[in-house]
């Protein structure tokens, strides 16, 4: 995720190191083959056929954004009114915004919805936006849930939501849901059940081995907390800071708490008082008034000392040995999520990998949908044309394991879907650069693989790449023009391309004699011609063309939000006669051109 320029280091030096774990694989995918195809002799021929693939029609949560509540929620939200941002609301609704994903994510992981509700109250930060189990003040925290139903009534968008896994019970789960239904009126819900739970710095209460972290993950369990620092810390009940250990004062009555509840009790927890064992007892009742015990209240949440009778005083740093469990895992919250009545739920896995899929299938149960963080992930970020070439190649890689994680899926289930809730790409410096024209290439490569596979939800990473700020006012971006792009697919149903010209990435989408069709030429030099026909098209039909092009090192913002970004082309029209209509695609270029049936007025 991004926000002023900076980015995850994290999540860049993971997807280096495991080689895009989050989608499983790299295998190819029969959907994604015509991109390496090699050109014929002669003007190349790119055919928009009228073979479905199978795999469903565009919805409007094709174009999304994944958004962050806190501060000023990616420029949805003035802190200083209270109020969302409605003239921001008009220019999501203007480029076809379907869906948004609250509330957010590694930095919600530990997102308490009771805080969000109504008043804005704190929150654990889950890392990034914010250090990780920092509390973040409610001041923050104002971007509640009626204040994202607010965002996307006004923006006509749904919303989909990230329900964390971390200190979250499945009650909790229903009710953070039945929540953001109530407020936006949504009959429907996609939801990602936590985030990159197969990352090690987000593993939380999990089994740091991987093969073992995946069962923790759909089972749930029981763990003991002894690895990361600060897991044996003890933290004031009251609050949201769980970064800062309590230090016990030496009066009567203190409580505290681990970082995760509930406290196992199937193994005793062991505490140290400066440095000083304690025992636990079932009841502080048992223990003399100068005994070193403590206990555990019947919520499983609190260590209790002792209350000026029973147990003694303690004073001084706080040290702990526990198992927190039993833990939901997804398999738990599925089932509650999905009992719930009037709400249609649909649960995502954000274990997005075929290791998931081969475990459900071998354990029995059920899911709707793998929530997908599609990422080019680089090694370097030297010269722009080399990044720029590994870039290209890692985006096509991310489309072949796409098509590789949605075939796995429905060899189980066909009617199992895929979503993509964080996209773009990361070098392993940390640098996105999301402002740069290269952004826009590698998102188009992504999204054409989203198109032809069936994806029902994308956000971008992160909201705010879909516009620019110029003072109080905002404007699209040049990433916002892309997303409007690919909103000219919607109620279309993805077709089978033949394209033999190499360097050329391509998705269309079809409904009868109108299409839409979306050509990225992503060879660094070298325009591409090609003639372009429809099959089954007939008569005579009118097509528009819309093109970004840039130098893929330089940013596409405006000098002013009256202008248009710098990579925006002007729109063409054309009339497209029986047989082929010639195009040229410039190099390192994004193209959209629709077609539909010329009416009795012509053109």
């Amino acid at each position: 995720m991004r926000t002023g320029g900076s980015v995850e280091p994290v999540r860049s030096l993971l997807l280096a190191a495991v080689g895009l774990l989050v989608l499983g694989t790299t295998l190819a995918s029969p959907a994604a083959s015509h991109e390496r195809a090699h050109p014929p002799r002669g003007t190349p021929v790119l055919t928009i056929s009228q073979q479905s693939l199978d795999v469903g029609r565009v919805g409007r949560g094709i174009v999304g954004g994944n958004l962050r509540w806190l501060g000023d929620a990616d420029g949805a939200y003035d802190p200083a009114t209270g109020r969302i941002r409605t003239d921001l609301a008009r220019l999501m609704h203007r480029i076809g915004l379907g869906t948004i994903r609250y509330a957010g994510g590694t930095v919600a992981n530990l997102f308490d919805y009771r805080h969000a509700t109504s008043r804005p109250g704190c929150q654990t930060s889950g890392g990034f936006a914010a250090p990780q189990f920092a509390a973040i003040p409610a001041a923050r925290s104002g971007y509640t849930i009626p204040r994202q139903a607010d965002f996307a009534r006004a923006a006509h968008s749904a919303t989909n939501v990230m329900v964390p896994m971390v200190n979250t019970t499945p009650a909790d789960a229903q009710a953070f849901v039945r929540a953001v239904a109530r407020d936006t009126g949504q009959s429907s819900v996609v939801v990602e059940l936590g985030n990159e739970p197969y990352a090690a710095d987000q593993r939380y209460w999990r089994t740091p081995d991987l093969s073992r972290r995946l069962d923790d993950y759909i089972l749930g369990g029981t763990r003991e907390q002894t690895g990361s620092a600060g897991d044996d810390g003890l933290y004031p009940v009251g609050g949201c800071d769980l970064l800062h250990p309590a230090t016990a004062n030496g009066r009567a009555g203190q409580t505290y708490r681990p970082r995760y509840l509930p406290i196992s009790l199937g193994t005793p927890p062991v505490v140290w008082v400066g440095g000083t064992k304690w025992h636990y007892v079932a009841a502080l009742g048992d223990a003399g008034p100068r005994a070193r015990a403590f206990t555990v209240d019947p919520s499983l949440r609190r260590i209790e000392f002792g209350d000026g009778r029973h147990g003694a005083e303690p004073r001084g740093a706080l040290r702990i040995r526990y198992s927190a469990g039993p833990m939901p895992g997804f398999a738990e919250m599925y089932d509650a999520l999905k009992a719930m009545p009037g709400v249609d739920v649909q649960v995502c896995s954000s274990w997005a990998t075929t290791t998931f899929v081969a475990r459900m299938a071998a354990l029995g149960l059920p899911y709707d949908c793998i929530a997908v963080h599609q990422y080019a992930a680089v090694a370097g970020s030297s010269s722009t044309r080399k990044v720029y070439r590994q870039y290209v190649t890692a985006a096509a890689r991310t489309n072949d394991a796409l098509g590789s994680l949605r075939t796995a899926m429905e060899a189980s289930a066909p009617d199992r879907f895929l979503a993509v809730t964080e996209f773009g790409g990361f070098t392993a410096d940390g640098h996105s650069r999301a402002e740069d024209f290269l952004m826009d290439l590698v998102q188009a490569v992504e999204y054409a693989g989203q198109l032809r596979n069936g994806v029902r939800v994308s956000n971008l990473s992160n909201f705010d790449v879909l516009h620019e700020r110029y003072g109080d006012r905002f404007a699209l971006s040049g990433t916002g023009y892309l997303a409007d792009m690919v909103h000219a697919f919607v109620g279309l149903d993805p077709v089978a391309v033949t394209d033999p010209s190499a360097g050329l990435t391509v998705a269309a989408a079809r409904s009868g004699a109108r299409g839409a069709v979306l050509v990225v030429n992503t060879r660094w030099q070298g325009a591409v011609t090609t003639d372009l026909q429809a099959s089954g098209r007939g008569g005579t039909s009118c097509g528009t063309f819309r093109t970004l092009d840039a130098d893929p090192g330089r940013p596409t913002r405006a000098a002013s939000p009256g202008a248009l970004p710098r990579s925006v082309r002007p729109t063409t029209h054309r009339t497209w006669r029986s047989g082929r209509l010639r195009h040229r695609f410039p190099a390192r270029s994004i193209t959209l051109l629709t077609f539909r049936p010329e009416p009795a007025r012509g053109c």
